[in-house]
């Protein structure tokens, strides 16, 4: 069911000022990574909040309609295509999930609406529609080398095996760790893959560790991870374990328990420590999230809607071309840095160029709409407590 957060007004897909301008976003409420989906709307949220609170946006408000993905590519269509209905969104943000993400893309392109997937798939950059779509969440190309040095120069790791879902993220994912991994010098001895829903791994397991890998990357979601790392414990197959970005939550990691997640390692982007993420982390104080920690999800959220309100005030229009045009002179180098969308809003106003650095990192983008000059975070579980304890730059 769709919801609309923001405040009452005309209501519709954008223009040049007046009414109200509806974002989309698109996260999961339901389905296999349920849990990720309500803290980046939140992150959707408090943006709007923000927007609001100085002045909204070309004379008017600006509010969200939240829709459910329900973690599948099918209801993400679904979903995307009710944003279209009337007068469409000229933006939207979301899902986290690459499959359900690039299955929106070119309802999003035939449309003309900006797009911001929350998935992390490098196969994003090879989509037809790549001029409509833009990422705040790096691309796994990213986290997969971030991983690959943490684990070969780092940690004096030589070999390594992977699980991962088998879907766009998780091959993605396997893929450009494996690639990075080698040309370190190091060996993968096996990858195996998921199914969403499968319950068994026992074979998968004693296959992985036969070889006595240095190393093996878990890149499932939630309910699999559980079962795979539940799994190992019980047949007391030893080994070191190192995560993606999705599991270090606390509910996933309180979930398997310490004797289990203590000593697992995971790279994560590195949310910075300036006037920006503060400010978002106070927004999010009032929300049922509250403070999000290490998760990289909803600040990528909150940014995105911001950027979109910012490229929208300076295009003087809110329509999916204008904000299209406008991303990269309001994201990258060139005008008055800020942290705030409100300072952002009040110097565009005053016809003076910006450059927004964001909660979630400085949201630069490249030629392909990539998020770019991106820092990673060493995170080692310490309990069943994620701890930075070094960084990569990527």
């Amino acid at each position: 069911m769709a919801t609309t957060t923001g405040l009452a007004g005309c209501s519709g897909g954008g223009g040049s000022g007046g009414g109200t301008t509806t974002l989309g976003v698109i996260m999961p409420v339901s389905g296999t990574i349920s849990e990720l989906g309500p803290p980046c709307r939140d992150g959707a949220d408090v943006a709007v909040q923000a927007i609001n609170d100085a002045g909204g946006l070309l004379g008017g408000d600006i509010a969200v309609q939240h829709e459910d993905s329900e973690s599948v590519p099918d209801a993400g269509v679904r979903a995307a295509n009710r944003l279209m209905e009337g007068e469409s969104v000229p933006a939207m943000v979301g899902p986290l999930s690459s499959g359900v993400g690039m299955s929106i893309a070119p309802i999003a392109a035939d449309n003309d609406v900006v797009y911001f997937p929350g998935g992390s798939s490098p196969e994003f950059t090879s989509l037809d529609q790549t001029e409509w779509v833009f990422r705040t969440r790096p691309s796994d190309a990213f986290v997969g080398a971030a991983l690959a040095r943490i684990a070969y120069e780092g940690r004096g790791m030589e070999t390594a095996s992977s699980i991962v879902v088998n879907n766009d993220f998780g091959i993605g994912l396997a893929d450009s760790f494996e690639e990075a991994f080698t040309e370190l010098g190091g060996e993968v001895l096996s990858r195996e893959r998921a199914n969403v829903g499968q319950t068994s791994y026992r074979s998968e397991l004693e296959s992985m560790f036969s070889g006595d890998p240095d190393v093996v990357l878990n890149g499932c979601y939630q309910d699999e991870a559980t079962n795979i790392f539940r799994q190992w414990f019980e047949q007391d197959l030893g080994g070191q374990w190192m995560i993606h970005s999705g599991l270090i939550g606390s509910e996933f990691l309180g979930g398997i328990g310490e004797e289990i997640a203590d000593g697992i390692f995971a790279s994560n982007p590195r949310l910075p420590d300036n006037e920006a993420n503060q400010h978002f982390r106070d927004l999010m104080e009032d929300t049922d999230t509250g403070d999000p920690g290490e998760l990289i999800f909803p600040p990528n959220t909150y940014d995105a809607i911001n950027m979109i309100a910012l490229a929208a005030e300076r295009g003087g229009e809110a329509t999916g071309s204008t904000i299209r045009e406008n991303l990269r002179n309001i994201a990258n180098p060139g005008g008055t840095d800020v942290q705030t969308v409100g300072d952002g809003l009040e110097l565009l106003r005053n016809d003076e160029e910006i450059r927004y650095i964001g909660a979630s990192h400085n949201c630069d983008l490249d030629e392909d709409g990539e998020a770019q000059g991106l820092t990673f975070s060493e995170i080692e579980i310490q309990g069943t407590q994620p701890e930075a304890v070094g960084t990569v730059e990527i």
